[in-house]
């Protein structure tokens, strides 16, 4: 007698079920207000001019009054408007807005975001059970800030997808040559889409220090493409490879555009302490409120150190310099929902949450066992 293969895969039962939901939250226009909000008009603006006019240059593309626009530019060193945001994800959904317009710029965010959490599921799958990878892998789409970030066309989700992909590659493959380059290039991508994820590079280390020297010239080779490629960014449009588009920002005063500031005015110790609070216990914006599954997900490094010390101590350390670099930024508050800045916690604590769930299976059988050696 043989056993009949189920219809659905679990793997297929969450992105059916996911896209359920996220299809209902875009048909249903979430709050009401544009997808493209915040950041997103200047990120679809860059499309259309990669689009129209094979350049980057902006300043036919901003539409209202030129003051509206002030600190949501730059200024390069021929005096252009040029994108403060960096242009990864302008690329990316080039071909979706390029065929569908603002649609296919949130058609792109919907898609990537399914393709996150698949990734997530089979990173999970690799450690546990199909069902403890579903419902896990379930709770990170539905009870954390993803569901308000599809009806948004959104660089978080693109840059925490790349790098999710790349800690994958690292942490499931070998020291083969190929996959090590395509770790390092997702990893730089993500990077260069968004600056501070650079914070997980150095922890590296200890997830992985006793590779062999070729295998850390694999990785650190596709690592450095898109790094070098971003240094040449910076020197064709401001002059030298360390001086970015948020050193250069753009303001609208006395009819004019000039540089206002750098970014970097933006980090102060003075804003520390509430930062450090803030992005957890912040009523509108704290974990604790905005992303319910993530702070008991953190239960689970307690396994995970167990079954893999040196990854539980990557992303531990990973996760606290991540939230240690957002904690004196003037301006962590000012997503839309939640924080976005700590997509990457929210994404990847979706592992410790599965070997905590699994611990708690046990529970049962523990118990029974002290009962019965109590007897």
């Amino acid at each position: 007698m043989t056993t009949q293969k189920p219809i659905l895969s679990p793997a297929g039962i969450v992105i059916i079920l996911l896209t359920l939901l996220y299809a209902t939250i875009l048909i249903s226009g979430y709050d009401g207000n544009p997808a493209l909000r915040g950041d997103c008009p200047y990120y679809y603006a860059t499309a259309l001019s990669l689009l129209s006019d094979g350049d980057i240059y902006l300043d036919n593309q901003l539409t209202g009054n030129p003051e509206k626009h002030s600190n949501e530019v730059s200024l390069d060193r021929n005096g252009n408007l040029v994108p403060k945001h960096n242009i990864v994800l302008a690329i990316f959904s080039l071909p979706l807005v390029a065929l569908m317009g603002e649609q296919g710029a949130v058609a792109f965010n919907f898609f990537q975001i399914l393709l996150c959490v698949h990734i997530l599921y089979l990173w999970i799958s690799s450690y546990c059970s199909p069902g403890v990878s579903l419902v896990s892998t379930l709770l990170i789409g539905t009870v954390s800030l993803l569901p308000h970030y599809v009806f948004n066309y959104s660089q978080d989700i693109l840059a925490t997808t790349l790098l999710l992909a790349a800690i994958v590659v690292l942490d499931l493959s070998s020291t083969r040559g190929d996959r090590l380059i395509i770790a390092g290039l997702l990893l730089g991508t993500a990077c260069v889409a968004r600056f501070p994820y650079l914070v997980f590079v150095p922890p590296l280390i200890i997830l992985w220090p006793f590779a062999r020297p070729r295998a850390w010239l694999c990785f650190v080779a596709g690592l450095a493409i898109p790094i070098t490629l971003l240094l040449g960014y910076n020197t064709v449009l401001f002059g030298h490879p360390l001086v970015s588009s948020y050193d250069r920002i753009a303001v609208f005063q006395a009819g004019a555009w000039q540089i206002a500031a750098t970014q970097r005015s933006d980090f102060s110790t003075d804003f520390f302490f509430t930062g450090l609070v803030g992005q957890i216990l912040d009523r509108d914006h704290g974990l604790f409120w905005t992303s319910p599954v993530t702070l008991p997900s953190f239960l689970g490094f307690v396994s995970l150190f167990r079954k893999r010390r040196r990854l539980g101590a990557y992303l531990a350390i990973s996760f606290l310099l991540l939230y240690l670099f957002f904690s004196p930024y003037r301006y962590w508050n000012t997503s839309h929902y939640g924080n976005r800045f700590l997509f990457p916690v929210i994404i990847l604590s979706g592992l410790p949450l599965a070997l905590l769930i699994e611990a708690l299976k046990r529970w049962p059988k523990w118990l029974r066992r002290v009962d019965l050696a109590g007897t």
